[in-house]
């Protein structure tokens, strides 16, 4: 049978949902089967000269959400294909059966909880394992020199080895995947790589710089050896 993949962006989902609950929504609503879920976190803008972290900036009860998702034979999906301002309403309580509570309070959320779906550019996959990451990621490890460097390389690190170590409930609720990790390492490679031009590029900079100054200096002597020179035939004169 064929399949017909959508790709779906959802904004704003609460963290209390996990991959496997968000599965259980698409396909109890005959949406299809999701292939796999990317989960983002929320961070609010905050001005370059904010000492507070990344982290610090993101909101704890909400995060994004993309979705791949195979509708086997559908042609006819809202999903498939749809544009990226267009949206579809869906409320996942009235196709999973659970109770959750917000934070610590015991408010149970009510059947009017909705998740604003939109078209999303395609997913891409990596071609490598957990293993070969954490083996590129140590690779970058003797080009590391900024503390942003370092908190990149940690942070990626810190979680391929929780994937590697195949923690069940971390594959279910994490933010990072295998697919995830890999991206992140290759935006590690390159904001390294950048960063390595630019100074390569100064340092020619201050190469030039001495040359023309050794070139300035080398002018003078001989400015003065001619000035000598005349010196020297007046004398004789």
């Amino acid at each position: 049978m064929s399949s017909t993949i959508a790709n779906i962006y959802i904004p704003s989902i609460h963290v209390s949902w996990d991959r496997r609950q968000i599965t259980e929504v698409f396909s109890k609503l005959g949406i299809g089967n999701v292939q796999r879920i990317d989960f983002v976190r929320n961070v609010a803008k905050f001005p370059k000269n904010d000492i507070r972290t990344i982290n610090e900036h993101s909101n704890k009860q909400f995060r994004q959400a993309l979705i791949r998702i195979d509708v086997g034979d559908n042609y006819d999906s809202p999903f498939v294909e749809m544009p990226t301002n267009m949206h579809i309403r869906l409320y996942p309580l009235t196709s999973v059966s659970k109770t959750r509570e917000l934070h610590n309070n015991n408010t149970n959320v009510d059947n009017r909880e909705c998740w604003i779906c939109m078209g999303a550019y395609p997913l891409i996959d990596t071609n490598f394992n957990i293993n070969e990451i954490i083996k590129n990621l140590h690779n970058l490890f003797p080009r590391l020199k900024t503390d942003d460097d370092k908190r990149g390389y940690n942070y990626i690190l810190k979680h391929a080895c929780l994937l590697r170590d195949k923690n069940p409930s971390y594959q279910n609720v994490s933010e990072r995947n295998i697919h995830q990790l890999d991206d992140y390492t290759k935006k590690l490679e390159k904001s390294i790589c950048m960063r390595e031009n630019a100074e390569g590029v100064q340092a020619e900079g201050v190469q030039a710089d001495s040359v023309q100054a050794d070139s300035v200096q080398a002018d003078g002597v001989q400015a003065e050896g001619v000035q000598a020179e005349s010196v020297q035939a007046e004398i004789i004169m």
